[in-house]
């Protein structure tokens, strides 16, 4: 779940929440607590229709797709000042560190 905004004042606060991936199927519980300003837990079903209703409507724009590697690639070799230390002892291998 990831936050999509919100926002309100006085008594009245409204928070959006991105649910990704969608939940399996069944009803969705959500449970909340707050006791620092005391709020008792309370639960909330969502039924399973609601949210495959909703999930219909989804719509991919960019499917995932693994990369090719885990691995990302190495920066680029500096451009070193001529006649420098770094220049003097740099090595062609990039295993050479």
């Amino acid at each position: 779940m990831d936050h999509g905004g919100g926002g309100g004042g006085g008594r009245a606060f409204e928070m959006n929440y991105w649910l990704t991936p969608v939940p399996p199927p069944g009803d969705l519980t959500i449970i909340v607590d707050w006791p620092t300003r005391d709020i008792p837990e309370s639960r909330t079903v969502i039924p399973s229709d609601v949210i495959a209703q909703d999930a219909s409507a989804n719509v991919e724009l960019w499917p995932w797709q693994p990369p090719d590697n885990d691995e990302p690639p190495p920066p680029p070799r500096p451009v070193l000042p001529e006649g420098g230390w770094f220049a003097q002892h740099a090595t062609d291998d990039p295993s050479d560190g």
